[in-house]
C-alpha cells in the first residue's frame, strides 16, 4: 500500500531542522509494508489522478487554503474542496490526523470550520491523539464513526543525547546549583511565552533560571516583555524564524534544564512535551488538550489549571519540590511507552489494512 502524506513539504523531513514526526511514522509503517510518501506539493490537484497511491493522509489542513486576503482564501478553499471531493469519488481512502482542532492563527475562522466539516464528512478515518481530542472532534464537527485514538509517538531516537548536564550548563553560562526551567520550541502567541516570562519574574527564588530556547515564528509579532531582559535570571537563546535550532543542539538545552515548562494558552498535542519526556525531563503544562492524558498519573510532570490560585506560578513553585531523579525516570519511561511500531500498527487500521 502507498499513502501520500500531506505534512508540510519535503523540507520538513530534514534530519537537522525538520519535525521528525513524519519520518518516524514513515519508517515504522515501512516495516509493515506501507510506503508513506510526503507530498512535494500542497496542491491537491497534482495528486488526485495518480494511480500509484491508494490513500491520502492529511495532518495539517490549513496550508492547503491559507491566505491573508479573503478572495484568495475563498479561491483556494473552493479548489481544495473540489479536489478533495474528486479524490473521494475516485476511491482514494482519505485519512485526517486532527493534530489541532483549528489552526493556531486564524484569518477567517468560518473557513477553517467549514473545511473541517467537509473533511470529517469525506474522511474514511480520523485520527485523534487522545480521548479529549476525540471528544472535541464530536463536539465541534459531529464526527463519531471511524475515529482512531492513536497517541503521538516518541522523539527519543532522532535526537543526540550525549552531552552531560554539567557540560550543557557550562556552555550556557549556568551554574551547577541553578534550578533551570526551560521553554523550548517555536515562539508563537498560543504558546504563552510572554506570560511565562512575566510570571517567572514574580518567583522569589534567587537560584531560579528561565531558559528560553527557540525561534520567533513568522506569525508572531508580539515580541517579548521588557522583563525578559530586565531580570538577569532569564536566559534567552532566541533565534529568528529563518535560523532554526539544529536537532543536534537540542540536547544542550534539555540536558541543562531541571524541568521543561510549556505554558500553552491553547493546544491539543505538543511535540515539545514529547521531546522533553524523551530526554527524561519532567514537564509543567496546563490542563488543556491532550496534555493531561500525556502527563497525569505517570509521575512525569505537573499539570496545572490555567486559571486560579493553582495556576502557572503555583506549578513553578511546586516543581522545586519534585524528586527530579525519579520524575526524570518516569518521564523517560512515558516516552518509551510511545513507540512507533505500536503507533504504526494502530495507523494501519486507520488505513483500512487488516
Amino acid at each position: 500500500m502507498k499513502v501520500l502524506f500531506f505534512w508540510g513539504g519535503p523540507g520538513n523531513m530534514d534530519r537537522q531542522f525538520g519535525n521528525p514526526y513524519a519520518r518516524l511514522l514513515a519508517e515504522a509503517l515501512e516495516q509493515h509494508g506501507v510506503t508513506l510518501e510526503v507530498a512535494k506539493s500542497l496542491n491537491l490537484w497534482h495528486h488526485v489522478f495518480r494511480s500509484d497511491i491508494q490513500a491520502l493522509h492529511f495532518n495539517w489542513i490549513a496550508p492547503h487554503y491559507a491566505a491573508e486576503r479573503l478572495p484568495a482564501a475563498l479561491l483556494q478553499l473552493v479548489s481544495f474542496c473540489a479536489a478533495l471531493i474528486v479524490a473521494y469519488v475516485r476511491g482514494y481512502r482519505i485519512v485526517w490526523t486532527m493534530h489541532n482542532l483549528y489552526p493556531h492563527e486564524m484569518a477567517f475562522p468560518w473557513i477553517d470550520h467549514a473545511i473541517r466539516l467537509l473533511t470529517c464528512r469525506l474522511a474514511h478515518a480520523v485520527i485523534a491523539h487522545c480521548q479529549q481530542a476525540a471528544t472535541l472532534l464530536e463536539e465541534y464537527f459531529g464526527r463519531t464513526h471511524g475515529v482512531h485514538i492513536i497517541p503521538h509517538g516518541e522523539f527519543i531516537t532522532p535526537y543526540r543525547n550525549e552531552i552531560s548536564p554539567a557540560e550543557a550548563r557550562e556552555s550556557l553560562g549556568l551554574a551547577p546549583d541553578d534550578f533551570v526551567y526551560l521553554f523550548v520550541g517555536n515562539i508563537r502567541a498560543y504558546k504563552g511565552v510572554s506570560p511565562l516570562i512575566e510570571t517567572f519574574t514574580t518567583l522569589d527564588a534567587a537560584d531560579a533560571r528561565l531558559l528560553i530556547a527557540g525561534r520567533i515564528h513568522r506569525t508572531y509579532h508580539g515580541g517579548l516583555p521588557d522583563s525578559a531582559t530586565e531580570d538577569s535570571r532569564v536566559v534567552l537563546q532566541v533565534k529568528s524564524y529563518d535560523d532554526a535550532i539544529p536537532a543536534d543542539d537540542m540536547q544542550i538545552y534539555l540536558n541543562a534544564s531541571d524541568v521543561v515548562v510549556l505554558p500553552f494558552l491553547d493546544t491539543l498535542t505538543s511535540g515539545s512535551a514529547i521531546l522533553a519526556l524523551g530526554f527524561g525531563r519532567p514537564v509543567i503544562a496546563p490542563a488543556v488538550g491532550c496534555l493531561p492524558e500525556l502527563l497525569r498519573g505517570h509521575g512525569c510532570g505537573i499539570v496545572y489549571e490555567p486559571h486560579g490560585e493553582h495556576g502557572l506560578l503555583h506549578a513553578l513553585r511546586l516543581a522545586r519540590s519534585l524528586d527530579l531523579r525519579r520524575a526524570g525516570q518516569r518521564a523517560r519511561e512515558r516516552a518509551e511507552g510511545l513507540g512507533w511500531d505500536g503507533i504504526a500498527r494502530l495507523t494501519l487500521a486507520a488505513y483500512g489494512v487488516a
